[in-house]
Order: structure tokens, then sequence, then C-alpha cells
């Protein structure tokens, strides 16, 4: 099965840098440091900086910046491992390979050739399995792929909140506060359109489309042990349900989307929806008992990462 007609980013490092002379042109300074927010009477400030408005959409680091301040974000590290190494043997014109029996996808950039796999919910700061990056190499040489090492092992964390939408609006504490993050596997892909909608807020017009489905104070009064588990069942029952208003949009996305279901990477890659806003997860995951399921949603719900760094690695 082929695709025609999509696009991709050949080379992650230089849309970076191109994303970052462009700031640079308009006026913009980029200070590399921690930060730390404040509150002072309903407005949010930076320490050791003079704001007007704070924009925080630092991925996963978000909850940290967040959470002092007494918003409730339960968002978890997604852990992806990937592997790299130079694409001398791979086909320039080749498009991103599926390689299902092994929960596999190979991706040709401008020089390099990637290999990913594995999922992990855990803490974004624990340390990296080796394991899997192991395991990957064996997939390379098992399938006799033209990938040659050394290889560049590669770990990131993606910041996934419980029912797989992400955290985008204006605070409702602080007129000062705008927030955008939690789009999980989905960064890059929501980034421009996110990025409208953080622009309409700042400037103080209507949004092109409603945002009370990402609103974080969806997060303020829920049984989140509760909600974590509904998402972590919904791996071995099917029931793909959504939190919240995005269930009318994952029902009518499903019925639209269930021919496109193969389109996504990995063990069918997802539930089929078609519905941008749905809730339905990734079937990259994978669950060995319900204990363990239970245990990581009480765990985020309680603001802690998984005992276990390795949970749900296929």
């Amino acid at each position: 099965m082929r695709f025609t007609g999509s696009g991709q980013i050949v080379d992650l490092r230089r849309l970076a840098t191109t994303l970052e002379a462009a700031v640079s042109a308009r006026g913009g300074r980029i200070v590399r440091e921690a930060a730390r927010l404040t509150d002072d009477a309903g407005r949010t400030g930076i320490a050791e900086h003079d704001v007007d408005l704070v924009l925080v959409t630092a991925g996963v680091r978000s909850r940290a910046l967040l959470e002092p301040l007494g918003y409730r974000v339960p968002m978890i590290a997604e852990r992806g491992y990937h592997i790299r190494a130079r694409a001398d043997g791979w086909p320039a014109d080749l498009p991103p390979l599926v390689f299902e029996d092994h929960a596999m996808i190979v991706t040709r950039y401008a020089d390099c050739v990637q290999a990913a796999s594995f999922v992990e919910l855990g803490d974004p700061d624990a340390p990296p399995d080796p394991r899997k990056w192991a395991r990957l190499e064996h997939h390379v040489r098992t399938l006799g792929l033209p990938i040659e090492g050394p290889f560049e092992r590669w770990m990131g964390a993606r910041p996934t909140l419980p029912d797989y939408l992400p955290a985008i609006g204006r605070s409702t504490r602080s007129a000062n506060l705008v927030y955008a993050f939690g789009h999980q596997h989905l960064g890059l892909t929501l980034a421009p359109v996110t990025a409208q909608l953080v622009a309409a807020l700042v400037a103080g017009t209507a949004p092109a489309v409603s945002l009370a489905p990402f609103d974080l104070d969806r997060f303020a009064k829920k049984d989140l042990a509760h909600d974590h588990r509904r998402i972590f069942d919904s791996r071995r029952t099917g029931d793909h349900r959504p939190l919240g208003d995005a269930g009318a949009a994952h029902r009518a996305g499903r019925a639209d989307g269930a021919a496109r279901q193969g389109a996504r990477a990995g063990r069918g890659g997802g539930c089929g929806c078609a519905a941008d806003r749905c809730g339905g997860e990734p079937a990259l995951f994978r669950r060995d008992s319900v204990g363990r399921d239970r245990a990581a949603g009480r765990a985020a719900a309680a603001g802690e990462g998984p005992a276990d760094p390795g949970l749900s690695a296929l």
C-alpha cells in the first residue's frame, strides 16, 4: 500500500534553525535558560524577566512550569526510540516504510535513514532503556535492510495528556497566560494550525475553531486515575471513546476514516478515525497486564511517573 500527495520534512535540524532565524529577523530574542513562572495578583510573570504576556509551549516540560502555580496538568512522557545511520544505501525517493510485523517504521531524511519503534509511558528524565535500541538494530539486521552502522541512538519524550487532546487556550485565572502543549506524536504536524489559534488568542480575536475541547480546565475536577484507566483499557477492548466534547468528533470521524485505518505507522497506528480531535489512541502501545495499566493511571493522576520506566514498550 502506497500513499501519494503527502509531504515530509527532510531535514529537521535545518527546519529548527530556519524558524529561529525567522524569529530573530522579526526582532525576537531567544534566551536559552531555565525558567520559573510567578503569579502576582492574577498576572503571570517569568522570574528575572519583564514580560507582558507568557506563552507556555514547552512540551512535556510544561507540566513543571504550570503545576507550581496550581494548575492541574496530568501529562506523562510518551517516550519513543529511534536509531539513525547514514543513508548511503537507502533510495532517496523511497517513502516511509512500515514493517508491521516488527512494529517499525523506516524513514529517509536528507542525509540519514531512521528506524523507529517502541513507546513507553514514564518520567521524561528516567534513563533510557538500551535494550530497545539493541532490538531496533536487531530488526534492521534480520530484515536485511541496507542500513549500516554506526548508529546514532535517540530517545524523545512526547507530551501526552489522558484524553490524547492537546491543551490550547488562555488561562481562566491569569489574563496574560496562554498555553499550547500536549500534542503527543503530532507536534510538528499540528504546529501550524496551533500557531494560528495561539495568534488569535494573543490578538484577542476569535479562533477559527472552538477551543473548548482543549481547555486545560477540563482536568481541574476530573478523576484523573479513572480517565487514564479509560484510555489504557481501550487497548484491550477496542473501545476508543475520547473524553468530553471530542466524543462527537470521534464518532463522526470513525465512520469517515474507516478506510484510512492502514495509513498510520505501526500495528494499525490508531483506531481508524479521521477526526483531527479524536482521542482514540494509537495501537503502537501494548499492555502486559491490567494491573500495570491501572498502576500507571494512578501514578500519572498523582503527578508521578510509573515505577517501571519500560511500561508499555512493544
